[in-house]
Order: C-alpha cells, then structure tokens, then sequence
C-alpha cells in the first residue's frame, strides 16, 4: 500500500524563522527516497512556497492557494483549479460590500 504525506506549510513545516531545518528537509527527503508521497497544503503561490521548498525532493502536486489550485511543482501545470462562476463572486463581493469587508483576492486570468 502507498503511504501519503500531505503538511500545512507555515507553522508546521517551517520552523519559528519561517524556513525548513535540515532536520525537516532531510526527513521529508529520506522518506520520499523510501517511495512515500509527499505533498504541502499552503495559503501560498507557488512561487512564494518554492522559496522556502526548493530543497524538498516533492514528488507529489502540491496544494495551494487554501485549496483553491493544485500544481506540479515541478512544471507548474496546473492539476486542478476551483474557482468562482459569476454569480457567485457578485454574491460574494455584495456581502462582502454589506460588511464593510474589504477581501484579499487571487485571480487566475488566462491561465
């Protein structure tokens, strides 16, 4: 049976200066040389997880944007993407609006 691994990223991979101890990347690393899949959840870009991730031998797509894409890592293909039709970002934005809520937003325009 194949083992899976999947970690938040900030607060529990990094370490209190925001980086991976060498201790973190050589146990993720041991255990994707030993055929486990690893993967991270982040409310990050990939670009900006990278920085921190380059010394992980990921072996797996990545979760990214608090779930809202999956990626390759590796390519940068995406795998899987969850968006908003046009209904629902007028509903959003209108509560929102009600709310005095001004929202941080990602947007993915052509791709």
């Amino acid at each position: 049976m194949k083992t899976m691994v999947v970690s938040d990223l900030d607060g529990t991979l990094l370490n209190s200066d925001s980086v991976l101890s060498e201790f973190t990347v050589n146990a993720i690393n041991s255990l994707v040389s030993r055929g486990v899949n690893f993967s991270y959840a982040t409310a990050r870009s990939l670009n900006s997880a990278m920085l921190l991730t380059e010394r992980l031998e990921l072996n797996f797509p990545v979760i990214i944007y608090n779930g809202a894409c999956i990626k390759n890592p590796s390519s940068g293909e995406i795998i899987e993407i969850q968006g908003l039709d046009c209904v629902q970002v007028d509903s959003v934005r209108e509560t929102f609006e009600q709310f005095g809520i001004s929202p941080l937003v990602y947007t993915f325009l052509d791709g």
